[in-house]
């Protein structure tokens, strides 16, 4: 997972890593705008399975050293968009000290406001820091009971719901932090949900997939019924408790697919290793791919093909760049 703290590589770890990247740069082709089916779905589950395998691979070391894995990646991004955006503005003849400052504003009022980044998807990473603090903070005071854990939930939604701006990202850590915490409880105090089943059904693959099929049936259907969720904007659709629900049902169902995968392949372990990267990488080519699309107005399936081809290239083209680049820039990777 980005910023993982895992020493040991898991195979179903590293499918579900990959195809979570997978589902993110699909989305981003069809949001704000796109297919608004397609998107729910996708989105009803896709980022909750980023926290959820996050929250799996937690281990508990010194506070800095955790989280320093995480913020200097996220300085390290903002800085290198911060510099794209501003050599875009100079090519459009804008001054480039009003550009300049326009993007540093951008990302103080962003981070600050939980809003619009110069790197806007490192919405994510942000989150994250929260969510490991959380835990921390839980795991060192010895707060991890039933009591502390229902009073927080209660305060925490509470912020969620009567607190109107989305200040520091928190309203999006109190939707994100019950899919950290369920990672961090399935690996440290129960077998997951999804080795239970393998283990009653003699791990018949064939079983895992028909089953994991039915689940993201019954989740497109809930999607459809919640709506588009948006986590970075602590929006999660018409229910909350379908919010949750929709993204238990999505990651139980990616997860049996993947513990269900045997193979192992060195492609999607650098897949899985470049997660952070691959989340940076996508988004600017993808949001210009996206309106070279829909200037053409494809039709639907012919759209479809070409979203999902180009997708499959920039997660490889990604994975390869970051695998040249590794060994120069791994602390800035938060490998380092």
């Amino acid at each position: 997972m980005i910023g993982s703290d895992i020493s040991t590589r898991y195979n179903w770890l590293d499918w579900a890593r990959a195809m979570a990247i997978s589902l993110v740069v699909l989305g981003h082709f069809y949001d704000l705008g796109g297919n608004v089916r397609f998107s729910s779905f996708i989105y009803g589950f896709h980022v909750p399975l980023f926290f959820l395998l996050s929250g799996i691979t937690y281990k508990q070391k010194n506070l800095w050293n955790a989280e320093k894995t995480l913020i200097l990646p996220f300085l390290f991004f903002q800085v290198i968009y911060i510099i794209w955006y501003t050599i875009i503005g100079l090519v459009h003849n804008e001054p480039i000290i009003c550009v300049f400052k326009a993007q540093i504003f951008k990302f103080i009022y962003g981070l600050i406001m939980g809003g619009v980044m110069p790197a806007e998807m490192l919405w994510f990473v942000v989150v994250l820091i929260w969510d490991r603090l959380i835990l921390n903070v839980f795991i060192r005071f010895k707060l991890l009971n039933y009591y502390t854990l229902g009073l927080f939930s209660i305060c925490a939604f509470v912020f969620l719901i009567y607190i109107p701006f989305n200040l520091f990202f928190l309203k999006s850590v109190v939707l994100s932090f019950p899919f950290y915490f369920a990672g961090f409880f399935l690996k440290a105090k129960i077998a997951p949900p999804t080795q239970v089943c393998m283990n009653i059904h003699g791990g018949n693959r064939l079983f895992m997939y028909i089953f994991a099929i039915v689940l993201m049936g019954i989740l497109f259907i809930g999607t459809q019924l919640n709506g588009m969720i948006y986590i970075n904007a602590s929006e999660y659709g018409s229910s909350l408790i379908l919010f949750y629900l929709d993204g238990i049902i999505g990651c139980l169902g990616m997860l049996l697919i993947c513990k269900s995968i045997t193979i192992s392949s060195s492609i999607v372990e650098n897949i899985s290793r470049s997660t952070l990267f691959l989340l940076c990488f996508h988004f600017w080519l993808v949001r210009y791919i996206r309106g070279i699309l829909e200037h053409n107005d494809l039709i639907y399936p012919l759209y479809i093909l070409i979203s999902i081809t180009v997708s499959a290239i920039l997660i490889l083209l990604g994975s390869f760049l970051y695998r040249i680049t590794y060994p120069y820039l791994k602390v800035f990777y938060g490998k380092g």
